[in-house]
């Protein structure tokens, strides 16, 4: 054998080594599949006929947008602090009222003791006057509640939905600072990215700030299904989750998680090419249809308690896996995101021409938010979490047989300036 191709022979088995070395670790340039076409939902498909699928922004473009969000709403919150003032702290947990009495726990009612040992559980007295933040990450969906307490805040007695206590859902992976700690050392006062509020202690994992950045800053794969279970692992559309290697099944990720006493663990589970997208999906007309669609059926829970989702989560899932710095409620919503059209005080037959080319847009009133999808069969259509009691989930209404129509003052584009 010659010492030319013995040489050659050595440098490729080098490069299969520093290879095989490279797809056991985080990849440092996944391929970011800009051609991605998921796996579209049958009702969908009568929306796609007649819209071009082309990137209304680039990644780059949505990011450079996002602070022109962050200027418009004070409900996107710096996780880089490091410190919060004593004062602070006590106007986050005083911020939030409890409910009038009389509200119901699993059917039974609950007591003005019951109040004020959960008032009692904020364990106001234990802050120091500078309070030092700590890093974690959500290991399980989590609810987030405005007091420390597993109970529940029902006005009606016979109801599982509306806990006046819940605020929100916090989804796999989602970084927080924590703040405090319950008296009873089962709660932790949060902040997230998009909300503050005590979430369950068993939840949240404490890691150092190189385990912060791996699972916040990674190359990631988003999950752009609705819900999805693997190994027992509650997926979310809009997680975002390390990538380690494409598979023959699909992409390897990496999961936070948590050891027996307590401490930072990474699984590694496979997620499928058609419930998960490399880097961002791209955001087009076309794929804000697909992860629309993708939500039908799923059950309205007030706060996205017990794996339900409400309606500005919805919404605001679907924009995150764009890459949109979405608030979470729509009073904040309605704002920020987009460049708004006032539809305030204008007749329904005004409102009906004035969304006639927009579409797919959000269509705000007070308390709700949907996505108009345009017309079919010559009837404007929208989208929603919807809460009505005659029909608890995500699902189309034709907009102008419905009570929306009246109530709805504005329309956004989201991601064009004003």
């Amino acid at each position: 054998m010659s010492k030319s191709l013995s040489f050659i022979i050595v440098l490729l088995i080098i490069v299969s080594l520093l290879t095989a070395k490279d797809a056991a670790s985080p990849a440092s340039t996944p391929v970011y599949d800009d051609s991605y076409i998921e796996e579209i939902p049958p009702s969908a498909i009568p929306y796609l006929n007649n819209i071009t699928d082309d990137v209304l922004l680039t990644a780059e473009e949505i990011a450079t947008y996002n602070e022109h969000i962050k200027d418009k709403t004070s409900a996107i919150y710096d996780m880089t602090r490091t410190t919060m003032e004593k004062d602070e702290v006590l106007a986050i947990i005083d911020y939030y009222e409890m409910p009038s009495l009389p509200r119901y726990d699993n059917g039974v009612a609950l007591t003005s003791k019951d109040v004020e040992e959960i008032k009692a559980n904020c364990n106001k007295e234990a802050l120091k006057e500078e309070v030092t933040l700590q890093k974690a990450l959500v290991t399980e969906r989590t609810n987030l509640k405005s007091f420390p307490t597993p109970k529940h805040f029902r006005l009606l007695k016979d109801s599982d939905n509306f806990d006046d206590l819940q605020e929100t859902e916090l989804l796999l992976n989602t970084p927080v600072l924590v703040i405090h700690q319950s008296k009873d050392a089962k709660w932790l006062l949060v902040q997230s990215e998009f909300y503050l509020g005590w979430v369950s202690k068993e939840d949240i994992v404490y890691v150092t700030d190189e385990q912060y950045a791996y699972f916040t800053n990674s190359n990631f794969a988003i999950i752009t299904k609705s819900s999805i279970q693997i190994d027992g692992i509650q997926l979310d559309m809009s997680v975002k989750l390390p990538f380690l290697k494409t598979t023959a099944d699909g992409y390897l990720v990496a999961v936070p998680s948590q050891d027996e006493e307590g401490n930072l663990i990474s699984k590694e589970i496979t997620v499928g090419r058609n419930t998960a997208h490399l880097g961002y999906l791209p955001y087009t007309k076309k794929n804000v249809y697909i992860l629309a669609f993708n939500y039908i059926g799923t059950p309205y829970r007030w706060g996205g308690e017990d794996y339900g989702v409400d309606c500005s989560s919805y919404v605001a899932n679907i924009y995150r896996t764009f890459g949109f710095a979405f608030p979470r409620n729509t009073s904040t919503q309605q704002d920020s995101v987009g460049k708004v059209i006032s539809l305030k005080n204008k007749a329904p037959l005004t409102k009906l021409e004035m969304l006639k080319d927009n579409y797919p847009v959000l269509l705000y009133q007070s308390t709700h938010v949907m996505i108009y999808l345009g017309l079919q069969n010559e009837e404007p259509i929208v989208i929603s979490a919807s809460g009505n009691a005659k029909n608890m989930q995500v699902t189309t209404e034709i907009l102008n047989t419905s009570n929306y129509l009246t109530k709805i003052d504005r329309l956004v584009i989201v991601g064009m300036d004003d």
